[in-house]
């Protein structure tokens, strides 16, 4: 039977026939392969935004096949969650005790795969983030071959919504009216909630006594059926009350008239917002929450809140006690947040209780606790799930398993204005390029006057003589892009950034402050990294010195801001104890150009300044009017939704304050008309098409009108009879900041166009607004000439709305210019690293740092910059003679192999062969071009590095005073040695050093031993002195090798230490003797007793014995002559 669930919302009023409905917007996912479930690393998880309030959002799944899939049946889950991953059981796995199941906004669509296109449609689905988790999942019982024929599955997935746009604003404690008609009997409404909202009464007025149903909802928009309040007015006046709310979330309200014989007439009404107060009465108690820093350690998701009180009710600052009792009426309230980057986590909530000594035992006291989203609950408003009960000397554990983004809270109770996050003890590293640098993330979430970031730099190991600089970037909305070292950019990137700021300083400065005056709001990042002199020498054996960062962010919402709401005029008033005030507009889709008028009631001067997503200043606008009239405005070409713009309004001569100052603004749109002074340019959005890599996107525009022939096409015309501007309009957010945004252009002249004619396309891109040609900034202008192909990039992008505007230009007589087309063709995409991948001398990288994902290039051969296109400090020419010398310098091993050979020490000569042949082929595959690689790298790298060692060790116990028996036991186990501290880690020095060392001792005490023993020393004068020469040679080789080779000179450096190295064992080989009766009679002197042995009857002389015969000799005379030396 085939198991088909499918969760369909049915909203109230159609969709199709809505007259709301805006903008349409999509997303995709294309071929996307999933795989069999056995746990959640299987799962593939997709990512959606919808960026409005929309009525309907429709999931379009198509599922395709590859390979023998005739026979082929299973079950396709696909689960969508708002805010966060979605949390499942498939095969009824149990959680921990302690976690919470419950899930928000979860819904689940199974189908097999005989169904290979499926839909869910939501109605009135929250706005924001969206995840979906799809898999395979069998029947547990089927019996799986291990020899399949294969059938691969793969998914593509279409987000389709429409943004309503016909949404007006309500304004805190300012009346808003409203009219109901037959053509009219529902309206929706909203309100953006700030910084310290108290509890909200939303209060109606009605002209009659019509039965009018009045529903909201947070973060989406309400119908019959979906609602988180709701009442029904039957009589003139009514009211909904709402607990305060977090900040930066939308409430949606819907006005219906259920009766529409009321509306002969058209019913007028009034609407206020505002609030109430707050009182110990149990019908009206507001819970007032701290907020928490968010402390970042060095793994994922490793995170700790920690509260901020900043009254002195409590003795400590920074501290999670608390201490309740009967006489405290209020509650305990924390706010923290949930964002990107830990909802791939899990949040714990420890609790551990004790009375107090003076408490009697048998009291039942306990404390009752809340989890809750968007807004503080008490216990008994709070769900099932989420309930948290402390019984009194007792240890409590819940966790949060993937939890769900935005502000929640726990509820025992309280809340300030001030915010902060922390990353604590990030180690930094040296900068060679991106890949090691640290980016930190962080969030201002309102508007500030005054941001810091404290930094602390602290240190581990020996760094008293460690001198290097810090450098610490801060960007908004983007990762930073800079050039440390003066490294280019390729030629078509555009290298201007917005709101960057660089602070550097030395390890002398512990503890620098960067202060930033009235910051954007959003996500800032901060990139971090140690920079070297270029020109010093790096020994490769040091004492080890580590440097950590950590850093503070600390500011201050501006709580005081009323909002403007388009074409509702707002009444202010400025007195001499309030010279200045502060106002917001929050854009909607669809805006035109916006005009601002002011009316007072004299001609005081005042300054009105904006500024687009911050608040302004005196030396930071984006727009200002110096009004000196009682009539004044400000005008602003039209925005991209879901931006704030901030005024400030100040009098400058404060003797004009005797008396208030009464004032009234105004927010209106204007028309779009054809002059050049009032131009408005109508952007077209685009879909974006999202592919299997990351950072892989491609951006179609999507054309609502009929001005072209094809639906979607990235292909226009252009004339001098066409007086408007094409405008293009796309999103950056996270998942594509971390690549580079490329915009293609191929333009071609008609047929029927005179090649004399002077014709070109200019283009901007701007952010926030689309802008003309002459109005963008520099970097930014794109000229596209006739019949030519050209290509600009952006690294790095910032997140936010961005706009692509094209321009006809021609610069020829009106005849010459009326009929002169231009056909251009356009693509905008993106792309990890560079659109060449990095090209011939890089290679592309995908890299996380503190759970930032991006790309970057890791270059060779000396290239640098973003793309590997610097080609400054390249050695390509050097790269044939550098691996020539590294490989042909390994051939100074073949004298000490044919020697040892000739010594009959043919484990020696084993082991110089191995290191010669691993290192020669370890050094050819070592190349960044020119390379020749017999296998593997790392077998390779990891073969050289034990011959080099074991080439040392057996070098040095060949040298040593003690029978060829124990010696063979004495090489096995110095090459397992080696194998295994190089299988530990083959880069520490410490280790090579400590072994040779104790290897070169165990020699000497041989040596020393045996010349104290027989009082003659051992070896000879004569063999010291031969030796010398090759301590001289391996000691000068040490030297190059751990004081003197650097990156640009490691291949003549270490081609010297083959060479000092390998000519070294000439002379430390021990010379081939053969003993002679003759040779006895001239040594009597020397010479002991002749050592009788009864049990042979022979008779063996003990003659003196030197250290070349003791170690060298392979002969069983000698041997036994060793043997009987030690015994």
């Amino acid at each position: 039977m085939i198991k088909f669930i499918l969760i369909i919302v049915f909203c109230w009023c159609s969709a199709e026939n809505n007259p709301l409905i805006g903008y349409d917007f999509g997303q995709q996912y294309s071929r996307i392969r999933i795989f069999e479930y056995e746990s959640y690393s299987d799962v593939k998880f997709l990512k959606f935004n919808i960026q409005g309030p929309t009525t309907l959002a429709n999931w379009s799944l198509t599922l395709s096949t590859e390979g023998k899939c005739t026979n082929y049946f299973a079950n396709i889950h696909f689960y969508l969650q708002h805010g966060a991953y979605p949390l499942t059981s498939p095969r009824n796995e149990s959680l921990p005790e302690t976690y919470i199941p419950n899930r928000h906004n979860l819904f689940k669509l199974i189908f097999n795969t005989t169904l290979l296109n499926p839909l869910i449609q939501l109605n009135n689905p929250p706005i924001g983030t969206w995840f979906a988790m799809t898999f395979i999942d069998h029947p547990t019982s089927e019996i799986k071959p291990k020899i399949t024929t294969g059938c691969n599955l793969y998914l593509s997935t279409w987000l389709d919504y429409q943004v309503v746009s016909s949404i007006f604003t309500l304004v805190f404690n300012e009346p808003r009216q409203v009219v109901l008609s037959d053509n009219k009997t529902s309206i929706y409404a909203s309100y953006y909630t700030s910084v310290g909202n108290s509890r909200l009464r939303i209060s109606f007025d009605w002209s009659n006594n019509c039965e009018i149903i009045f529903l909201a909802r947070i973060n989406a928009l309400p119908n019959i059926y979906l609602y988180d309040y709701k009442t029904v007015c039957t009589n003139k006046t009514c009211l909904i009350e709402i607990d305060q709310l977090s900040a930066s979330i939308s409430i949606y309200f819907q006005i219906t008239v259920t009766n529409f014989s009321c509306l002969i007439n058209p019913l007028h009404g009034e609407i206020l917002i505002r609030s109430t107060e707050c009182l110990s009465s149990s019908d009206n108690f507001c819970v007032q929450p701290y907020p928490t820093r968010r402390i970042m350690f060095n793994y994922y998701y490793d995170f700790l809140y920690v509260p901020i009180y900043t009254t002195n009710r409590f003795n400590s600052h920074s501290t999670s006690s608390i201490t309740l009792n009967g006489n405290d009426v209020s509650m305990y309230a924390y706010e923290f947040i949930v964002d990107d980057r830990n909802i791939g986590g899990t949040l714990h909530f420890d609790f551990e209780s004790r009375t107090m000594p003076f408490v009697s035992p048998d009291v039942n006291v306990s404390i009752l606790g809340c989890l809750s989203k968007y807004q503080p609950r008490r216990f008994d408003q709070c769900e099932s799930n989420y309930k948290i009960l402390i019984d009194k000397n007792s240890i409590s554990l819940r966790s949060l398993p993937y939890p769900e983004m935005g502000f929640w809270y726990l509820t025992l109770q309280y809340f300030c204005y001030d915010f902060g996050q922390q990353y604590s003890r990030i180690r930094i590293f040296e900068y060679e390029s991106y890949s090691d640098v640290k980016f930190l993330k962080f969030n201002i979430q309102g508007p500030t006057s005054l941001a810091n970031w404290s930094l602390t730099l602290s240190t581990e190991g020996k760094c008293t003589n460690y001198f290097a600089n810090i450098h610490f970037y801060l960007q908004h909305g983007a990762y930073p892009l800079t050039s440390p070292r003066n490294e280019s950019l390729p030629e078509t990137y555009i290298p201007n950034r917005h709101n960057l700021f660089k602070l550097i300083f030395n390890t002398t400065l512990l503890n620098p402050l960067i202060q930033l005056n009235n910051p954007p709001i959003g996500t800032w990042f901060a990139m971090t990294f140690i920079d070297h002199p270029t020109s010093e020498i790096k020994p490769k054996i040091t004492t080890g010195c580590n440097l950590y960062l950590s850093t503070w962010l600390d500011y201050q919402v501006v709580p005081s801001i009323f909002t403007l709401v388009f074409n509702e005029p707002r009444q202010v008033v400025l007195s001499d104890n309030k010279t200045s005030i502060y106002a917001s507009y929050y854009t909607s889709v669809g805006n035109s150009r916006l005009r601002i008028s002011f009316d007072w009631t004299n001609n005081c001067e005042i300054i009105f300044l904006a500024r687009i997503n911050a608040l302004p200043n005196i030396y930071l606008y984006d727009y200002k009017t110096v009004c000196k009239n009682k009539t004044c405005l400000i005008e602003i070409d039209q925005l991209s939704a879901s931006i704030s713009i901030y005024f400030q309004i100040t009098v400058t001569n404060v003797s004009c304050l005797i008396n208030p100052l009464h004032g009234e603004i105004l927010i209106r749109s204007t028309e779009c008309l054809s002059s050049s002074d009032n131009f408005c340019i109508q952007p077209y959005p685009t879909r974006r098409i999202m592919f299997n890599y990351y950072y892989d996107f491609l951006y179609v525009p999507i054309y609502t009108t009929n001005r072209f022939n094809s639906h979607s096409t990235s292909s226009i015309t252009l004339n001098g009879n066409d007086v408007s501007m094409y405008a293009y309009e796309f999103i950056v957010d996270d998942r594509n900041i971390g690549g580079t945004l490329h915009f293609d252009f191929e333009s071609r002249t008609m047929p029927f166009v005179s090649p004399d004619v002077n014709v070109s396309i200019l283009g901007c891109l701007s952010k926030y607004q689309p802008r003309r040609f002459d109005q963008c900034e520099s970097n930014y202008k794109i000229l596209i000439d006739k019949n030519s192909i050209s290509l600009r990039s952006l690294p790095y992008p910032e997140m936010g709305f961005w706009y692509l505007t094209l321009q006809y230009f021609c610069n020829g007589s009106k005849n010459e210019c009326t009929d002169a087309a231009v056909s251009l063709m356009f693509q905008i995409s993106s792309s990890q690293c560079t659109k060449q991948q990095c090209g011939t001398y890089g290679i592309c990288r995908i890299m996380t740092s503190q759970q930032n994902v991006f790309s970057t290039c890791t270059c060779i051969a000396g290239y640098r910059g973003y793309g590997c296109t610097d080609s400054t400090h390249a050695y390509t020419s050097k790269s044939l003679t550098s691996v020539l010398f590294l490989t042909i310098s390994n051939c100074m091993f073949i004298p000490a192999i044919i020697l040892a050979i000739y010594r009959r020490l043919y484990i020696e000569a084993l082991v110089y062969f191995f290191n010669m042949f691993f290192s020669t082929f370890y050094h050819a595959c070592d190349q960044d071009i020119n390379k020749f690689c017999i296998f593997k790298y790392d077998g390779l790298q990891l073969s050289d590095f034990i011959g080099s060692y074991a080439s040392f060790v057996i070098t040095l116990i060949t040298m040593a005073i003690i029978p060829r028996s124990f010696k063979v036991f004495l090489f096995m186990l110095g090459l397992l040695t080696c194998i295994v501290i190089n299988s530990r880690d083959r880069f520490d020095h410490l280790q090579f050093i400590s072994l040779i060392s104790i290897t070169f001792i165990f020699t000497m005490l041989t040596w020393i031993i045996v010349s104290i023993r027989y009082r003659h020393l051992r070896p000879s004068s004569k063999r010291l002195l031969l030796v010398t020469p090759g301590f001289l040679l391996a000691i000068a080789g040490l030297v190059l090798f751990a004081f003197c080779e650097t990156e640009e000179n490691y291949w003549y450096i270490h081609s010297l230490w083959h060479i000092l190295i390998a000519t070294s064992i000439l002379f430390f080989l021990p010379h081939k003797h053969f003993y002679k009766r003759g040779l006895i009679a001239q040594r009597n002197e020397n010479v002991p007793e002749p050592v009788v042995n009864i049990s042979t009857g022979s008779t063996i002389l003990a003659t003196p014995i030197d250290n070349t015969s003791l170690s060298s000799s392979n002969t069983d005379t000698s041997k036994k002559s060793t043997d009987n030396l030690l015994n």
